[in-house]
């Protein structure tokens, strides 16, 4: 792997005068490793790419019908209600980035010209948000993923927000951060990594340790980050809350623990389990943790840790029933491509079949390629059963992951004809439709184009009436951006081959990196 030896080398050049100075460096190419990874223009070899094989020939595929997309995505947008004024617009500048991913820089160029030039420049919503976009689009253009955090500037013109002004000023302030920070939550071209709460401003009840937990993952002086975030893990809440709050606490210190480095890492590893243990019956909260922890500990190789996290959350799913496990759909998504990034196949299969049996029950696919015994269309039941397909999808998109297609496409099949023929209510119908069009990004092109354009010209009761609608309709963006990433995804463009090359070869340099520098350590 020569072109990736680079990485240890250029730490090996750094840092050689100094052992203390080798540990720092170490620090900073996994911090790089975490909030980057490995890059498909610079890390995958020429005969990946360019030579006319598959893998090229599906990232063609993808940019050809990305921008076939755009027409009827937008004229998808005009129809129905609550459709929001700036919703065409910020679309395009989702497409821009779709385009820039997968390398027509040109296509790119257009389509965020003419987003930007149709959202009003006196708008402090829609003018910061056209900023943020415009920022990934040219990260995208020069290569690189989305990751790291937006800039400086954008980040303290957000921060200023409703500090001042009369009380009314502060208060319109106040919404339209909300507003903004509403898409920065949905949408992972925006915040790729960070967790945004939208409400955060707006709490007025939160105890002491909770409102300083709001502001710190903001410091961008880690000596100061790391001082606020010891002394609040040293807190000892107390009250029905207190086991929550220093989950809440733990959670955000394992978050910000790539950027504090490995011995910092290290002290958070035995408090996982019992604080997993003082939530309680807390699922979700529970899930959450330990997904966490599972990804900090295997970026930073600990084996051990990471079993025992893997086993208690198959524990978990033991336990759980099929409304409980409802609650896990936000986490699987992250929970597979996180396992999956450091190697942990094997944990994953049992995860993904474990997944199935609880939500299924024992049903497989029947003799006519659908699923057994499936779930109501239309009616109360439907709601029930989306949720279930909702989290099948993502057990789907494992199934694709690994090549088992015969698995994945009755889950496919089954969310489609409920899609187009039931009758969900609009969140239900917006959330099914966002983790199919994410489904379909690890299928196969054949399986995937057609799917992805029913949903950009077909698909209703895609709407919502959040505050925001005075601006966009978070509904349909989520939906737009889905089905764009799904097509500008290194999933989708490399196919098997590309994305397997880069996941064993980002797996085997962060081994590396820990092997050579503890060697160079005495450890």
């Amino acid at each position: 792997m020569p072109r990736l030896s680079n990485l240890v080398q250029n730490l090996t050049a750094e840092t050689a005068f100094s052992v203390l100075a080798m540990a720092r460096a170490r620090d900073r190419v996994l911090e790089r490793l975490h909030a980057k990874g490995l890059s498909r223009d610079l890390d995958l070899p020429y005969f990946l790419r360019f030579a006319g094989g598959a893998a090229s020939d599906r990232a063609g595929l993808a940019r050809d019908h990305l921008i076939r997309l755009h027409e009827p995505a937008r004229a998808w947008l005009r129809t129905g209600s609550w459709t929001g004024p700036h919703t065409g617009a910020l679309a395009d500048l989702i497409f821009a980035y779709g385009m820039a991913r997968l390398g027509d820089v040109e296509t790119a160029v257009g389509l965020l010209a003419s987003g930007l030039d149709a959202l009003p420049r006196f708008d402090p919503v829609v003018s910061w948000l056209g900023k943020a976009f415009e920022h990934r689009v040219w990260q995208a253009s020069e290569g690189k993923a989305a990751a790291g955090p937006l800039p400086v500037e954008l980040m303290e013109q957000l921060d200023a927000m409703g500090r001042s002004g009369t009380s009314s000023e502060q208060k319109q302030a106040k919404t339209d951060r909300y507003k903004i920070d509403r898409l920065r939550k949905q949408s992972r071209i925006l915040e790729p990594h960070e967790k945004i709460d939208p409400y955060r401003h707006w709490h007025g009840n939160l105890d002491v340790v909770s409102r300083e937990l709001t502001t710190v993952v903001d410091l961008v002086d880690r000596g100061e980050l790391a001082k606020r975030i010891t002394r609040l893990l040293a807190t000892r809440p107390e009250g029905d809350r207190g086991s929550i709050v220093s989950a809440d606490v733990l959670r955000t210190a394992l978050e910000i623990s790539f950027r504090l480095g490995e011995p910092f890492a290290r002290e958070l590893f035995a408090r996982v389990l019992p604080a997993v243990d003082g939530l309680g019956f807390r699922l979700p909260r529970q899930a959450d943790l330990l997904e966490r922890a599972i990804h900090v500990a295997a970026h930073f190789d600990q084996p051990g840790h990471v079993r025992e996290y893997v086993g208690r959350f198959e524990n978990l799913l033991a336990r759980a029933d099929e409304r409980s496990a409802s609650d896990l759909e936000p986490l699987l998504g992250q929970a597979f491509r996180g396992l999956r990034k450091l190697g942990l196949r094997d944990e994953i299969d049992r995860l993904l079949g474990r997944m199935a049996d609880l939500i299924l029950k024992g049903r497989g696919v029947g003799p006519d390629g659908a699923l057994a015994g499936a779930g109501e269309q239309t009616g109360p039941g439907a709601i029930g059963w989306s949720k279930s397909l909702r989290l099948l999808l993502h057990v789907a998109a494992g199934w694709y992951h690994f090549g088992q297609a015969d698995r994945a496409r009755p889950v496919l099949d089954e969310a489609r004809a409920l899609l187009l023929r039931g009758d969900l209510p609009p969140i239900d119908q917006t959330a099914l439709a966002v983790a199919y069009a994410g489904t379909l990004g690890q299928a196969p092109p054949a399986e995937a184009l057609p799917r992805l354009a029913e949903l950009c010209s077909q698909l209703e009761r895609v709407h919502d009436t959040y505050t925001v609608v005075s601006h966009y309709s978070a509904a349909r963006l989520a939906l737009v951006e889905a089905v764009v990433l799904a097509l500008a995804s290194d999933d989708f463009a490399l196919g098997e081959s590309g994305r397997r090359w880069l996941e064993d070869d980002e797996y085997f340099v962060r081994r590396r990196i820990h092997r050579e520098v503890r060697a160079a350590l005495g450890e």
